[in-house]
């Protein structure tokens, strides 16, 4: 036999006994199978569908670590140790519910982190893989019913109630609220002259045109949802929506009407979206993009061809559609369908008015940075050797740079709070601090690993790695960012109930805040201060009828007992809630009971007391943001600061000290 197929066979009867080696002792082959990219080993189907409480992990076939947007690094060939983001692996990663379905699980998605850090925690608690039942599969609809099979408008189905005039004008005006200043929901021209035919010639009804009935029946959903508090699996406005989708043309006729139509379809994916169907959102949202690329509205339309008043309604539309594709893209963790590069339409003027332009300059730019952070952070394979905290450096620079136009164009500081914040300002300053979050929490994600294998080894690279501690801390200061500025928002009642970018945002500040507190009670000043800041919301959002918001808090309310269960938490870092009958009994729904499974792996609660309360006044690192205070953001100084710091950051301990883990 040649050398060469010798070693070949050598090196993967090696890889596997090392893969085996990593696998739970209790855990069966089938259930811990992944596949690494040019693997001949195929994926036994059987372990997809049939057993139950059973998750699935399988490598997307052919990919040979192409490098993405021109990068010339080498990835695997490099003799430099490779420092790894485990929250991109080489293998995709899927989860298989209950009823046989596989979905997959984008790396950059909040939710996906939520559920690695539950699913670590979990197996170290349990020794187990974390059952189904105790999951939510995010983007699926869970939280809400839509109560319709799909099928059309049948000829006995009776139409909905129409609302008064009064109370139509009522429920648009909220629509214009709480979104035109972020997105264009419909011409307010063509759309309102309609309304009012509709409502002066209650018989000629039948005539009026079939696409703008579908988008009014969206825009009262949305009204609805703004306006109502209606508890329990009914979503508010459900019945318009409904009826929306029930009277909804083929593509085969909305393409004759390519501007309209990609308006209707872009408030059915945002209405979808906020009700937690993501991926059936997602592909309305696809449907809209393509019809919009079809028509040439990302171009550089004129004005002499189509008029003045239609090209600023082309260009209001596209920028909306353009915009939140990338952000149910990004918060999904999927790939962007549309580069920038290949946009050149002109942004809208709004009749004059600066600040809505700039808003959109904003948002823009925003939007550029979390598709780098994705790119560059979460790139392909996960193993980006030196590119992995180069990246971070680069959107460190980037966040740098729109930290000082936020700054100049919405500030946003304490007095301001005092007096009222602009929601538009506060929508801009989370989307700002989520960037930050995004490319800053893999590195307190590999530490919440760290803490669970030794507390010893933890604390000593926490004390040893400079940058890595202020990298932490940076995210962790954005994190207080976000729950201070809802915490605003909530005392003047602005949260929105119904859009999900402030729930987004607290659901990524609070777990970040959860698994700090569990790393080192010293990272954090006031913890469980935060933790109840972030149930406040929680709770306010809860009692509007957000039954997203009820599944999202039911997660953290699961991964806090088991934090408590590991022995990581302190006693002075639990909070109030804990102690509520009402958390306890979905804390018991939500988990079985396994302590005394657990105790012989486990630290002791005194123990990790002691651990926490141990003196730390040796480290003395040079660019810190230990007592972070919500009225003091990181400045355009402090951020650059940090981002020239990490040439200086030692890689090497993470990939000696976590390797090729896997978690899944």
């Amino acid at each position: 036999m040649p050398t060469s197929l010798i070693d070949f066979a050598w090196s993967r009867f090696i890889n596997e006994l090392q893969r085996k080696a990593a696998r739970p002792n209790n855990v069966p082959v089938h259930e811990y199978q992944t596949i690494t990219p040019g693997s001949s080993v195929e994926l036994d189907q059987s372990s997809i569908i049939e057993p139950e409480n059973e998750e699935t992990f399988a490598s997307s076939q052919g990919r040979s670590g192409t490098q993405r947007g021109g990068d010339s690094s080498t990835r695997g060939t490099s003799e430099e140790p490779a420092l790894t983001n485990l929250l991109a692996t080489d293998s995709s990663t899927f989860m298989t519910a209950r009823n046989g379905m596989t979905f997959y699980l984008g790396t950059s998605s909040s939710w996906t982190f939520t559920q690695k850090v539950l699913s670590m925690v979990y197996e170290r608690v349990f020794r187990n893989r974390i059952p189904d039942m105790c999951r939510n599969i995010e983007g699926l609809g869970n939280a809400y019913d839509l109560k319709w099979d799909g099928e059309p408008t049948s000829a006995g189905c009776s139409p909905v109630t129409i609302p008064a005039i009064d109370h139509s004008i009522y429920l648009i005006n909220a629509v214009k609220f709480h979104c035109a200043q972020l997105y264009h929901m419909f011409d307010e021209d063509t759309f309102m002259s309609t309304f009012y035919a509709f409502y002066e010639n209650p018989s000629d009804r039948d005539a009026i045109d079939k696409l703008w009935y579908v988008h009014f029946m969206v825009i009262l959903a949305f009204g609805k949802g703004f306006t109502v508090r209606k508890h329990g699996k009914d979503a508010p406005g459900l019945e318009y929506f409904i009826q929306a989708l029930q009277s909804l043309p083929n593509m085969i006729m909305l393409w004759r009407h390519p501007v309209h139509a990609v308006e209707v379809l872009t408030c059915i994916a945002l209405y979808l979206h906020c009700l937690d169907y993501r991926i059936v959102a997602l592909n309305y949202m696809g449907q809209a993009v393509r019809l919009a690329l079809s028509y040439g509205l990302n171009t550089d339309i004129q004005a002499d061809r189509f008029g003045n008043e239609s090209v600023e309604r082309i260009r209001r539309v596209w920028w909306t559609v353009y915009l939140l594709d990338r952000e149910m893209a990004s918060v999904a963790g999927l790939a962007q369908a549309v580069q920038s590069h290949d946009v050149y339409c002109q942004l809208p003027e709004f009749g004059g008015s600066v600040a809505r332009t700039t808003a959109l300059k904003m948002q823009l730019k925003l939007s550029h940075l979390i598709a780098d952070i994705n790119r560059n952070v979460y790139g392909v394979g996960g193993q980006l050797s030196r590119s992995f905290h180069h990246g971070i450096k680069s959107a460190l620079a980037d966040i740098a740079e729109a930290q000082k136009d936020l700054q100049q164009w919405f500030p946003l500081s304490p007095e301001q709070r005092s007096d009222g914040i602009s929601r538009t300002s506060a929508h801009l300053h989370l989307e700002y601090h989520r960037c930050i979050i995004l490319a800053t929490r893999p590195l307190l994600f590999c530490f919440l690993k760290l803490r669970l294998d030794s507390r010893e080894d933890c604390q000593s690279r926490l004390n040893g790695s400079k940058t890595s501690y202020s990298i932490i801390q940076m995210c962790l200061d954005s994190s207080v960012q976000i729950l201070g500025m809802l915490e605003s928002l909530l005392e003047q009642a602005l949260i929105d109930p119904f859009l999900p970018s402030d729930l987004d945002s607290l659901s990524a500040a609070t777990i970040n805040v959860l698994v700090a507190m569990s790393i080192d009670a010293d990272l954090i000043d006031n913890g469980s201060k935060w933790i109840m800041t972030a149930y406040a919301v929680f709770g306010d959002l809860i009692a509007s009828g957000n039954q997203v918001a009820r599944v999202r808090k039911g997660e953290l309310d699961h991964l806090r007992k088991l934090l408590e269960e590991l022995g990581t938490m302190s006693e002075n870092n639990t909070w109030a809630s804990s102690r509520d009958p009402g958390v306890q009994q979905q804390q018991q729904q939500l988990s079985p009971s396994s302590s005394s499974s657990s105790n012989s792996a486990l630290t002791t609660r005194e123990s990790a007391t002691a651990y926490i309360a141990q003196d730390s006044s040796s480290f003395d690192p040079p660019f810190t943001l230990a007592g972070i205070d919500p009225g003091d953001p990181l400045t355009t100084a402090d951020i650059m600061d940090l981002a020239n710091s990490i040439d200086d950051m030692d890689t090497d301990w993470i990939s000696q000290t976590i390797g090729h883990d896997r978690i899944w």
